[in-house]
Formats: structure tokens, sequence, C-alpha cells
């Protein structure tokens, strides 16, 4: 339906001031109209065939690209940690008999070279920083004395400390020992400060 769009004027005319004001009716199909979407069917082989080719690419790129293989859905932090490790020997060990390179072992090879063996001690053999492990099998120990043909205050070719006994034993059946790694990890963001860090032995 196609109509004049009336409303309300008020029409005045400067030219005679003696005419009173004329009050215009309304059209109530004009108050009431509301707007609304049109839409339109394609019928076109070419063009749906691009639309619907378009449609799954877009599918495909969400889902395999950007969720499967980007994990798009996750959000990652950078991570910081440390790694440090512990030797624990073997318990029991082994009999004194079965370790040849002992010199105390009743199987002792010659061709071996044995030497004493004694038991593992952590603060002779084990050195552990944050990242590297050292475990001695092998331990030479050098007693020094003074050389009381030095004085006090000798300076120049005498040497002050002369060696006095060297010993040199091995650390028994450090093979079967264990080690044991323990690894730290921290992310500021994404654990609290009452959290504090996450390692391999739970929360602390």
């Amino acid at each position: 339906r196609f109509a004049s769009r009336p409303a309300l004027h008020f029409l005045d005319h400067p030219s005679d001031t003696s005419r009173p004001l004329v009050l215009m009716p309304c059209d109530w199909d004009d108050i009431c109209a509301y707007t609304t979407e049109k839409q339109v069917v394609v019928r076109h082989r070419t063009v749906g065939i691009v639309y619907y080719l378009a449609l799954i690419c877009i599918v495909l790129y969400v889902v395999l690209y950007e969720i499967v293989y980007q994990h798009g859905y996750a959000q990652f932090q950078s991570l910081s940690g440390t790694a440090h490790a512990t030797y624990e020997p073997a318990s029991p060990l082994k009999p004194i008999d079965a370790l040849h390179y002992c010199s105390q072992s009743a199987d002792a090879q010659p061709l071996s070279q044995p030497l004493p063996c004694v038991s593992w001690d952590p603060t002779l053999t084990t050195k552990s920083a944050a990242s590297s492990l050292l475990v001695g099998t092998r331990l030479s120990t050098k007693v020094q004395e003074r050389n009381a043909s030095c004085g006090e205050l000798q300076y120049g070719v005498c040497v002050p400390w002369v060696a006095a006994n060297e010993t040199t034993v091995y650390v028994g059946d450090v093979a079967s020992g264990t080690i044991v790694v323990q690894h730290s990890v921290s992310a500021a963001s994404l654990l609290s400060s009452s959290a504090g860090k996450l390692d391999s032995f739970g929360a602390r």
C-alpha cells in the first residue's frame, strides 16, 4: 500500500496573521509501522557451490587448524624450572666377596688393580648442583705435614707443606645405587603466591 504520509502539522502563514493554526489528521499506519529483514533465496548453482565451499573451508580452518593443530582453546604460559638429582645407595649392599675390584674380596682379580673398598659417603663422593650430579667411585686422600726445615716467614724455594701419607680407595657397590631426579616448574601467571611451586613430589 502506497499512500501519502500525513503527519501532525501546524500550518502557519506569516503573511496572514489573522488565520488560525490548522491541525492536520494523523495516519495510524505510519505511526505503527516497523522495519523487518528481507530474505533472498539465490537459485544459482555456481554461486551456491562457491558459497558452500567457502563455508566448508572456514569450518575446516577453525576446527582442524586453529583448535586441533594450534590448540587455540588453550592459553600457553612460559615456565621456568630446575632439576635436582640425588644419589641413594643400594640397600642392602652386595657382599664384599662379590666385588672383585676390592682388595678385601676373596675373588679379587690382580689384573684389575684392586684397592680397599669403603662405604659410600655423601659428604665425600657426591656433589650435586642445580643441573649436575657427580658420584665418585674412587677416593684419594692426601695428608700433608708442615715442613720443619722451612721457617715461619720463609720465602723462596722452601716448600712449607710436604705429603706425609696418601691413600686411594674405591667406593663399594656404587653401580647398584639409585639416582633420584627431582624437577620443579613454576609460572607466575598460573600459580598464586600461596601455591608455591609444582615439582615431581607434589605442590609445596
